[in-house]
């Protein structure tokens, strides 16, 4: 059976739009939040294919009413390029073997290997304070073995026992529910399931309130079981005198 060329021309716009909720759809399954990372982008590399044919074949048959698959189909594949290269040039993926450098202080199994991005924020609210993180996330076969060694570690507390006076050194970032959804305030952080480790380097003490007052370098960890996420941040917390 022959297909008119306007007909394939246009399955093949309405395929290119078609691309949009498929895209968004992967995003949310695999967790991601579109404005806060570009980890996945290549997802928009790999749809791309189909409204770059569309807008190709626009092109070539734009006399059979193509003018249409030329201006939607290529505003879809700007956008996807666009996204599509923030995920080849400003991705924030390190080695894994980063880890290593907090090893000391988590003081648990890690896995044999995971994701991690490694980012070190701009801004003079985040150079002020030299605040950094990084990121890790793990596969299902290593989190079960992850949270027993955590159970069994003293410095890790889980949320719903963590000390209300500690909540203020838990950076925003590390606030965030397990789906980058909202940003968990004090009561309900204390609801969420996820485990906590603060660390003061500049007194070698852990989970302690500061009290005199002073700059201190803190490393904050949090892991949460639900997606295997490990966070650890470091920062400078300046502790003011009371006036």
């Amino acid at each position: 059976m022959k297909i008119d060329r306007r007909e394939f021309l246009k399955y093949l716009w309405i395929a290119s739009l078609c691309t949009i909720p498929i895209a968004l759809m992967l995003m949310v399954k695999m967790d991601y939040n579109l404005f806060n990372t570009v980890e996945h982008n290549w997802i928009f590399l790999v749809l791309e294919i189909i409204p770059l044919l569309s807008m190709i074949m626009g092109i070539i048959y734009r006399k059979d009413n193509g003018i249409i698959n030329i201006v939607i189909s290529g505003i879809i594949s700007f956008y996807f390029i666009s996204f599509g290269l923030a995920w080849i040039f400003d991705n924030p993926k390190v080695d894994y073997n980063k880890v290593n450098e907090y090893r000391d202080i988590l003081n648990v199994k890690l896995p044999p290997k995971g994701e991690a991005n490694f980012n070190e924020y701009e801004g003079d609210y985040f150079v002020r304070f030299n605040y950094n993180e990084l990121d890790i996330d793990y596969e299902y076969k290593y989190r079960e073995e992850l949270v027993k060694s955590i159970k069994q570690n003293n410095h890790y507390i889980i949320s719903n026992n963590l000390d209300k006076k500690l909540i203020k050194y838990i950076p925003a970032n590390q606030r965030i529910t397990h789906d980058n959804s909202f940003l968990l305030q004090d009561e309900d952080l204390l609801n969420y399931e996820s485990y906590y480790m603060i660390y003061n380097k500049t007194t070698d003490n852990y989970n302690d309130q500061i009290t005199k007052p002073g700059k201190y370098d803190l490393y904050v960890a949090r892991y949460i079981p639900q997606n295997g996420h490990l966070s650890i941040s470091n920062y400078t917390y300046i502790k003011k005198t009371k006036k």
